[in-house]
């Protein structure tokens, strides 16, 4: 269900895409009219060669789109994880899903790095965010389950020699 529904949003992201480029050419098309009718030179009368704004929108929903397919790789990944996940052996065994987190992290700063004020370029970064915190949260609480587990078991005992007896005992 959840492959359906990624396909359904990537569909309809490259159809905003689409939608965008086709809107960006006409734009220049228009610009390079305006400038002809203007009388400036031939030269000047193609197309802009400069980035319009919706490039760069599309430039920053191209870098999204691709950060979303990391996450949603990693949220698999997680998932995955997850379910083989199972309880320490020892008190001191270490968290195995930290990579994981430290991966989340990553692509929470490749997130931060894309701005843009377009709404539509928000609302993808805000839906992108949401995912990630929702893995955060996932992650935190194996890890809180994991330590919690962790502290209910005993700890490796530690051999003494009664001085009386000449008996190790251990506790």
């Amino acid at each position: 269900m959840k492959a359906h529904e990624r396909e359904d949003r990537v569909n309809l992201f490259h159809g905003a895409l689409d939608s965008a480029e086709e809107a960006c050419s006409r734009q220049d098309h228009v610009f390079a009219t305006y400038a002809a009718i203007f009388g400036r030179s031939r030269f000047d009368a193609e197309p802009a060669k400069c980035r319009s704004y919706h490039r760069l929108v599309n430039r920053r929903l191209s870098l999204l789109c691709d950060v979303e397919k990391k996450v949603e790789l990693l949220a698999a990944e997680v998932e995955e994880r997850l379910s083989h996940l199972t309880v320490p052996n020892k008190r001191d065994d270490p968290f195995p899903l930290t990579p994981l987190t430290a991966s989340v992290h990553r692509l929470c700063h490749d997130l931060s790095g894309i701005t843009s004020r377009s709404p539509s370029v928000q609302a993808a970064k805000s839906s992108i965010g949401d995912r990630l915190g929702s893995l955060t949260f996932t992650l935190k609480e194996a890890k809180k389950r994991w330590k919690e587990a962790s502290e209910k078991l005993p700890l490796d005992p530690v051999l003494e020699a009664s001085s009386s007896t000449g008996i190790y005992q251990t506790g």
